[in-house]
């Protein structure tokens, strides 16, 4: 394992570091031995997880070391010889490279705290920690109840939390098997020294019958690291429960774009009269209940006059809300909140035992529905959450002044007309006419949360994203102080290697990786735009629609489809699934019988039986499958898309939060005075710049499913996404790449082409043994690539050498950089056949053939155009030419050349001839001998003679075409072919479609010219009424 000499500290990296890996763990290490907070963006595919993992483990052994040693007698202590140090010489070394603080306390190792948003992160967070293996941590997992109960009849309660009401009831009368067996397991036995994750508990709670909830929550005290959700850092309420202490801890926050949402959540609640009315019933269920002897004499700290107290405090907080004077809504300064519990006797000096009272009706209603085999709902609940947010733990002075304590809240009222429940003297009744008011406490800044935290004296705050810019605004809005910062997009701007690795990141995204295409139009020719005003449109809705479905025919594998909102989906997939008036399939029919469509429920249980779904039908259909859901879901981060699970991603429109929504207009507002419009000057965004980052985040949360390593394709299907400022706000990883598509057709057929030379090439995961080795002999990194200038031809010299020197398709995953000097490219024999089709070319065919080789490779070359950093690192790539259609039918008649040679027999070539080494300054005429007995399949050039051309003339209809087809396609092809006449004759694909789809199976043919006999002859075998679409994309392909 590789090791690394940073601020004096020796990090054990799995890997080599690129230079942006070395300068995160740096930023790290530096704000640990500093105790101060950093906010990290490094782009995605940096090894963020990873650096942080290492730079924070190396950090804290030495930490470990230095205690360890002050803890020794005052005895020399040698380290190597000849050199010798005292104990007190090794202590003023480790002093220097652990800290920089004075005064600093040497004796309390730091505990770390790794936080994301969901368990899914984690688990790809706990497999990273299991790689390194020269790091030795305990390291748990915290989960709720709802991922590491065992006990069925707690987990089939409806809500967290009666589940924690009937878990405490069951613990403290040791009526749960699962936490006795813990209890009588901790006595002897301790969790092993490795890193455990939830499905690790799961299976040694199920092997040895113990409570996991239990097991981890008493297991922190031992545990180096402790991985865990945002919510139980950033809820007060949840690190109490959870028995978290951050005195002297670095808490790392991964993913911390989302981080913003947890805090001002953990901060906020809403309440409806209808919640209250229900909650004012089960005050009076416990004022019952209680006076029951068999269940009074479990009252320990509350009696029957507590809950008959906190059933009228509930009922004139009711009423007082109900009585505000107000039309449709009504907006409050924070401060009005206590003003109007304050109504209801409620305030700073009694809201901690008005919390304790509702924590024993909690109990005792539990305990009674258990006894009466009841269900319960326990919504009393729902009020506790709320006195605990409005009634911190907050001192007095600050109580003093609670305009400005309450500066980052604002309460709502708004009016909603319900069915609720009132009361009068004769009892509850139900009531249509009265106005449902629901009370909103918001707050808008995640700040107030992220203080809450740094007062409990952590070491370091670590905030870590690749979407967190502009870092000065976003350190606004977390409202604590981060001394270190690191943006890390560029590579640029990095070391002689650095250059040449982005060269060729470049190229694997030219030849093939990855796919970015905004998709404006629909088959139709409709705009596809979903916003507010168009989103109903049935012409859009059949579009997209129609849209999908087509995709799902040349995509193979899994496909994500994201769409901008629940509500959006939904009426989608309703009228996809309504019959077409003209009879034939509906459209979602056709997206199920090319891939079977599995959509994204709300809850967290039905999410995790729908994903594994989609899963098992991708292992057992060799179709795939698609699946359907929301940005800002639970399947837009988190869960594993990787390779098969997700070829494609479809975003359906921007998710931009609801205009209209008075939380999101409060918010606008607020961010409007934060930066200065409303008086208070501040780095921050402004209320609308918010609100399209916010949409921006989300899209890039979702297309970041298309894992960079890997290939496949991100389809942005809104007309919007070709908006230069939206192309901005997409991850720099993806930017250069956008192709903007003129039309659906041609989308359609790049998007065929992309998934047809990706999925047609072997994968190979070592080189074969008789391997040949390809070196470019890269003047280009002999020079200092300093400027932006000798990158772009840096960039252009290497293109030119590889195309001249291999041909076009060099799938990236043979491709690694071995030197600073060279690239590497390990084929098989056959491989090499099959990929040099510039070569071959030039030694099977005619002068002339070979001389048409040099237009092909010079008119791709200036296809691609590489622009410095100064214009955002475009790379501009024109699909769209005459040239490269011409191109695309060279191409496919030299890849089905080589294809002939690929079936040669070993023995028909001279072994010395089977590894081969080829410079960019060979001819490659050189290569291999031009008389190779080659054994063909069919010939290698087909095309109609002068008698077949007469012939042609002479017979008219079909059946001269099919004929022609038959005789030049190959079997898969032309059955390709018949495949989409079918669904042509179906009515399941519209003819420019069709006709797109047929012109690029014809492009397989085996020389041009047949090429354009086909074409033509397509022309005369379809039906007239269509000539004018036909000419359209013939045009196109001509």
């Amino acid at each position: 394992m590789p090791e690394y000499e940073i601020r004096g500290i020796t990090v054990k990296f799995p890997f080599k570091a690129y230079d942006c890996q070395i300068k995160l763990m740096e930023t790290i290490i530096n704000s640990l031995q500093q105790g101060q907070n950093a906010l990290i963006e490094s782009p995605t595919g940096t090894g963020k997880t990873l650096c942080m993992l290492c730079a924070v483990l190396s950090w804290r052994e030495c930490v470990l070391a230095r205690k360890q040693l002050g803890n020794l007698k005052n005895i020399p202590v040698e380290i190597s010889e000849p050199n010798k140090k005292t104990k007190d010489q090794l202590i003023k070394d480790l002093d220097s490279v652990v800290s920089t603080k004075e005064n600093d306390d040497f004796f309390n190792v730091p505990r770390i705290y790794y936080a994301s948003r969901t368990h899914a992160q984690l688990s790809q967070a706990i497999a990273e920690l299991k790689k390194l293996k020269n790091y030795s941590v305990r390291a748990i997992v915290l989960g709720s109840r709802d991922q590491t109960c065992m006990n069925s009849e707690v987990l089939s309660a409806p809500s967290g939390t009666v589940r924690t009401a009937m878990c405490r009831q069951r613990v403290s009368k040791k009526s749960c098997e699962h936490y006795v067996g813990y209890e009588g397991w901790k006595k002897n036995n301790v969790l092993p020294d490795v890193p455990i994750d939830i499905e690790d508990l799961l299976v040694l709670g199920k092997q040895n019958s113990v409570c996991p909830y239990y097991l981890t929550k008493d297991a922190q005290t031992n545990a180096d690291i402790i991985f865990l959700p945002y919510n139980y850092l950033v809820d007060s309420n949840s690190r109490a429960a959870q028995n978290i202490d951050l005195q002297n801890s670095i808490i790392i926050f991964d993913e911390g774009h989302n981080l913003e949402t947890s805090c001002v959540d953990a901060s906020s609640f809403e309440l409806t009269p209808s919640k209250l009315s229900i909650c004012i019933a089960e005050a009076q269920r416990c004022v019952d209940i209680s006076s029951n002897p068999y269940y009074g004499s479990m009252l320990k700290e509350a009696t029957p006059d507590d809950f008959l107290t906190l059933r009228d405090m509930l009922i004139r907080f009711e009423e007082e809300l109900v009585c505000i004077p107000m039309h449709n809504e009504l907006i409050k300064p924070g401060e009005f909140i206590y003003e109007l519990f304050s109504k209801a006797n409620i305030h700073f000096n009694n809201a901690e035992r008005v919390m304790k009272v509702i924590d024993m009706c909690m109990e005792l209603i539990t305990h009674e529905a258990q006894t009466q085999k009841q269900q319960i709902s326990l919504n009393i609940g729902i009020l506790q959450t709320a006195l605990k947010i409005a009634f911190k733990d907050i001192s007095e002075s600050k109580r003093a002044n609670l305009s400005s304590m309450c500066k980052n809240y604002k309460v709502h009222i708004q009016k909603e007309n319900h069915n609720v429940k009132v009361r009068d003297k004769n009892g509850w009744k139900m009531n249509s006419s009265k106005n449902d008011r629901i009370l909103s406490f918001w707050c808008f800044s995640s700040g107030v949360a992220m203080q809450e935290i740094m007062s409990q004296n952590p070491r370091s705050a670590i905030l870590a994203s690749g979407t967190l810019s502009p870092l000065d605004s976003f350190a606004v809005e977390m409202g604590i102080p981060f001394k270190l910062r690191l943006e890390n997009p560029h590579v640029i701007k990095q070391s002689k290697k650095e250059s040449l690795n982005l060269l060729i990141s470049i190229l694997r995204f030219v030849i093939g990786q990855v796919l970015v295409g905004v998709v404006g139009h629909g088959p139709m020719g409709h705009k596809l735009n979903s916003s507010y005003n168009t989103r109903d449109l049935p012409t859009y809705i059949s579009d997209l629609g129609n849209t999908i479905a087509n995709f799902t025919r040349i995509i193979p594998d899994g496909l994500l489809v994201f769409f901008p909102s629940y509500g959006v989906m939904t009426n989608l997939i309703e009228a996809w699934k309504k019959p077409i008036p003209t009879g034939g399939k509906s459209i979602w029919e056709r997206i199920n019988q090319h891939k079977p469509a599995f959509v994204e429920p709300k809850t967290k249980s039905e999410f995790a039986e729908q994903i594994n779904k989609f899963y098992e039908k991708l292992n057992l259909d060799t179709s795939g499958a698609s699946f359907f859901a929301v940005c800002r879901g639970k399947a837009s981060e988190g869960i594993d898309f990787s390779d098969s699970k997700g070829r494609a991603v479809i975003i359906c429109g921007l998710p931009f939060p609801a205009a209209k929504d008075p939380k999101v207009l409060l918010k606008k507002q607020f961010m409007d005075e934060l930066s200065g419009k409303g008086g208070n000057s501040s780095v921050t965004l402004t209320g609308n710049e918010w609100y399209t980052q916010q949409a921006a985040r989300a899209v890039n949360q979702a297309i970041g499913r298309v894992h960079k390593d890997d290939f496949g394709a991100i389809l942005l299907c809104d007309e919007r996404f070709s908006q230069p400022g939206q192309i901005a706000k997409l991850p720099l990883w993806v930017r250069p790449y956008v192709t903007v598509y003129k039309s659906f057709g041609d989308a359609q057929v790049q998007i065929a082409k992309f998934f047809r030379s990706n999925t047609a090439t072997p994968a190979v995961n070592k080189p074969a043994s008789n391997t040949a080795q390809v070196v470019f002999e890269n003047e280009i990194v002999q020079d200092q690539i300093s400027t932006e200038k000798s990158l772009t031809h840096a960039a252009e010299s290497f293109f030119k050498n590889l195309r001249e020197t291999m041909g076009e398709n060099i799938p990236n995953k043979y491709l690694h950089s071995s030197t600073e000097n060279d690239v590497q490219i390990h084929y098989s024999r056959k491989q090499l056949q099959r990929l040099t089709s510039g070569i071959f070319q030039s030694l099977t065919h005619t002068n002339e053939s070979e001389s048409a080789m040099k237009p092909l490779i010079s008119d791709h070359h200036s296809q691609y155009k590489i622009f410095s950093s100064a214009s955002n690192s475009n790379l501009a790539v024109n699909n769209d030419t005459k040239a490269s259609k011409l191109e695309e039918v060279r191409r496919r008649q030299l890849k089905r050349s080589v294809s002939n040679i690929s079936t040669t027999s070993e023995n028909s070539v001279d072994s010395k001839k089977s590894d081969l080494t080829v410079r960019s300054d060979t001819s490659s005429s050189t290569v291999l001998n031009q008389n190779t007995n080659l054994s063909k399949k069919r010939s290698i050039s087909t095309p109609l003679t002068t008698a077949e051309k007469s012939e042609s003339s002479d017979k008219k209809g079909g059946s001269v075409f099919v004929e022609l087809a038959k005789k030049n396609l190959l079997p898969n092809e032309y059955n390709k072919f018949q495949s989409n006449l079918r669904a042509f004759k179906a009515k399941t694909i519209e003819a420019d479609v069709l006709y797109n789809n047929v012109f690029e199976i014809f492009m397989g043919a085996p020389s041009e010219k047949v090429t354009l006999e086909l074409m033509s002859g397509f022309g005369n075998f379809v039906p007239k009424k269509y000539d004018a679409i036909f000419k359209q994309i013939y045009q196109k392909y001509e």
